[in-house]
């Protein structure tokens, strides 16, 4: 005697229910994961960094889970019982291996790469000139390019000019932000006052740094 088979048992068999919680949880913590860096400072680790690691002794778990379903359903097929573990392994690596951080901040750099562009160059034909403390107050339609109260801070030597757009500042030498240097070089110990730590190039000319 045969029995119908029905749709949801036909689901059930292709996308085991184990899978969908998978799905959901992943798309969860990445995200999390995500939404954590893009607000994230540059000199400490996200606010939710905590949960994200609890969270991941439960990816763990998902993932002992998903073996043992491997396991003892074996006679569905391995193409169907292995789809929960393949989905909470690639979710582990995802969140070990994708750079969370170095992805946004390039976002923000490339996002706002036109405006800084045309900032420089106003500097550069000194159509905006620095004040005695060398710092430039920009036009209100420039003014989030800094953190620094809308300000950047301009350093001249013989035939060089160094641009700072401030993206977070905690003190006198605590601060990070974007760095144009018309001779290309990387910032020079001493450059605004900085103790560099960390110094990526974006494009020529272009540089993130952080100091303190």
């Amino acid at each position: 005697m045969t029995y119908p088979t029905y749709a949801e048992d036909v689901i059930e068999r292709e996308f085991p229910a184990l899978a969908v919680v998978s799905v959901w949880f992943g798309v969860m913590i990445v995200g999390i994961t995500a939404v954590g860096y893009s607000i994230s400072s540059p000199f400490g680790p996200p606010q939710t960094e905590p949960l994200v690691e609890m969270l991941q002794f439960v990816l763990v778990a998902l993932i002992l889970a998903s073996v043992f379903y491997v396991f003892f359903r074996a006679g569905d097929g391995v193409k169907v019982t292995a789809v929960p573990l393949l989905i909470n392994i690639g979710t582990l690596v995802i969140l070990r291996l994708v750079p969370f951080g170095l992805l946004w901040e390039e976002a923000r750099f490339q996002w706002h790469w036109q405006s800084y562009q045309a900032v420089v160059e106003q500097v550069e034909a000194d159509t905006w000139q620095p004040d005695i403390n060398g710092t430039i107050t920009l036009p209100s339609n420039y003014a989030h390019l800094s953190a620094d109260n809308g300000r950047i801070w301009v350093h001249t030597e013989v035939g060089t000019m160094a641009i700072f757009f401030v993206m977070e500042q905690r003190g006198e030498n605590q601060f990070a932000g974007y760095l144009y240097r018309s001779d290309g070089r990387p910032p020079q110990p001493g450059d605004f006052l900085g103790q560099w730590r960390y110094i990526i190039q974006k494009q020529p000319n272009w540089f993130f740094c952080v100091s303190g």
